[in-house]
């Protein structure tokens, strides 16, 4: 397995100077998604589920980080962004450095990710776990490598079933806190001391 940066992707104090250099409110609840926007990443249903969510609270922002990698997808988004009147309310950071990235994953209330399909490990899960920022994603067998039974998990097809969790989890404290708590214990487990321990025995294997 992959894992995390333990030094960089940890627990940090609140930081604003990462919501004024990417131009996102300071008192708004964040929706956060670490993404390519290939059509396998399903960000339509994740801004759709959000347009449901805007219609329960008001006061929240989608910051989805990260290139397009696709040609057109950016344009699309945005289109289907000013159909749901959603402008002012959906932030495309483009690619960001790591230091920023773990501030971005701590001023975070919520990490989205609804893929359709993920072909290896699913590294911003652990990220943002491990930054203490609950998650939910994709009921799909490969992310369970990642997630164990820490995170919420859904049907990524089913926009209302997003939006109906992407609620929960914002406004219901004993569950957020339960997902932060288990992620932070989840992501300690994935270590790179681990992954070259298990790479050597491989060589070690191999060589005898």
């Amino acid at each position: 397995y992959e894992a995390v940066e333990q030094e960089r992707y940890k627990v940090l104090p609140r930081n604003d100077s990462v919501r004024h250099k990417y131009n996102f409110p300071l008192d708004s609840k964040i929706f956060l998604c670490v993404s390519s926007e290939e059509p396998r990443k399903n960000i339509k249903t994740l801004i759709e589920s959000f347009a449901e969510l805007k219609k329960r609270l008001g006061n929240v922002s989608l910051v989805k980080v990260g290139t397009p990698q696709w040609r057109g997808a950016r344009e699309e988004n945005i289109t289907l962004i000013k159909e749901l009147g959603l402008e002012k309310d959906v932030v495309f950071t483009g690619y960001v450095a790591e230091d920023d990235l773990a501030l971005l994953y701590n001023t975070a209330d919520v990490f989205v990710l609804p893929t359709l399909n993920e072909g290896g490990f699913a590294l911003p899960l652990l990220e943002a776990m491990a930054c203490g920022c609950p998650i939910i994603t994709s009921d799909l067998p490969v992310l369970y490598e990642t997630v164990g039974d820490v995170g919420i998990m859904v049907d990524p097809l089913d926009s209302t079933e997003l939006a109906a969790k992407m609620y929960d989890v914002l406004t219901k404290n004993d569950l957020r806190d339960d997902l932060i708590q288990r992620g932070l214990q989840r992501s300690k487990q994935f270590t790179w001391q681990k992954t070259a321990q298990a790479m050597l025995e491989v060589y070690q294997e191999l060589v005898q």
